[in-house]
């Protein structure tokens, strides 16, 4: 317990450690000093004041995308020409016909393959533009291998607690027939999950009104953000060669704004309620951060200032660092959760009656 503790300033200190050296050698030395990624886009003026911001068109991400189809260069440049339609001073119709009309043909995954004109502001992005140098080379590394890490070790460890939960549980000790009386135990496990995923639907909940709307404001957009998020899918497409279903950027920004409103709220109420606050520990407060932190560099990189690439680094570095430290902390809960609701569930439908006392639970 006390190594779950410590964990939270260890990932502040690895924080800090970064960004890590960019892994330099002659292969990382010579991409460095390539021609740079980032192509800017700006259609030939049609309006006095341009309607959206130039598009930055990142090249090597559309060349290793092509790549995967088995389609070239000549997609989108003419071999007679220098650089075919990819140049500037094009009209916006233009730009919209071929870069939107290739976006709506099936990729890999017979999904879209890009932003359709539905979501404009994922290719017009003010004061935005691709990492260069070594930045561009640790971009590379946290959405390539490290992403991949991450992911490994979530999933990996969210498991091992799953199921080291659901082995520690002994008839004997708990004096509870889980095995003989299965049927009635998942009914009641289940139950109980439903209802506390009701917003307002146990006891609990509607005896603590303050705490659950922060409760749902902070875990409705944590978890339907990062699952759903269109740029999250970038990543995905290119590091892992799929996607996923992706939401409304202003629904995503309402979302994390929630999440972020939500958080506050509890740490208010951690401070304020003395209830709270001397059952709260320093690590406790750590574990807040270390929450949070991810949806505040994304809503920063996603207001497109001029630190952009810095903010983005740090979005993909806070992200990172979450999923791995979840399993080994109290963020376990997001799994462990369910198991012990099930758990309670259970005891109550076996132990205590509940199956012959009705559908509605005491608590």
């Amino acid at each position: 317990m006390k190594i779950h503790r410590s964990l939270p300033f260890l990932a502040g200190a690895l924080a800090l450690a970064l960004p890590l050296p960019p892994l330099s050698g002659p292969k990382e030395a010579a991409a460095a000093e390539r021609p740079p990624d980032a192509i800017v886009l700006q259609p030939q003026a049609e309006h006095k004041k341009p309607e959206m911001p130039a598009v930055v068109f990142l090249h090597d991400r559309h060349s290793r995308a092509l790549a995967k189809v088995k389609k070239d260069c000549r997609v989108c440049h003419d071999p007679g020409r220098a650089f075919g339609f990819i140049e500037h001073g094009r009209s916006k119709d233009f730009y919209h016909r071929n870069c939107i009309g290739c976006h709506k043909k099936p990729g890999k995954d017979q999904g879209r393959s890009g932003p359709t004109a539905a979501q404009c502001r994922a290719c017009h992005s003010s004061k935005t533009s691709a990492p260069q140098g070594e930045a561009r080379m640790l971009y590379h590394f946290l959405a390539g291998p490290m992403l991949i890490l991450s992911i490994t070790v979530f999933f990996g460890g969210m498991i091992y607690r799953l199921v080291s939960y659901f082995r520690g549980l002994d008839w004997r000790l708990e004096r509870v027939a889980y095995t003989a009386r299965l049927p009635q135990g998942m009914k009641g496990g289940l139950h109980s999950i439903c209802k506390w995923l009701i917003p307002f639907g146990t006891r609990g909940w509607r005896a603590q009104p303050f705490f659950t709307v922060c409760f749902l404001l902070l875990h409705t957009g944590a978890v339907l953000t990062p699952a759903f998020l269109a740029g999250h899918n970038v990543i995905l497409q290119d590091t892992l060669g799929f996607t996923r279903p992706s939401m409304p950027q202003p629904l995503a920004d309402v979302l994390v704004l929630g999440t972020i409103a939500g958080a506050a709220l509890i740490l208010l109420r951690r401070l304020v309620l003395a209830e709270v606050r001397i059952l709260t520990t320093a690590s406790d407060y750590g574990i807040l951060v270390l929450a949070v932190l991810p949806f505040v560099t994304g809503f920063v990189t996603r207001l497109h200032t001029d630190l952009y690439n810095f903010w983005l680094l740090c979005h993909i570095i806070s992200g990172e660092l979450l999923l791995i430290l979840a399993p080994f902390t109290r963020l376990s809960h997001m799994v462990l959760h369910f198991a012990s609701r099930w758990q309670l569930g259970a005891d109550y439908a076996i132990k205590r009656g509940g199956s012959a006392r009705g559908p509605c639970f005491p608590w």
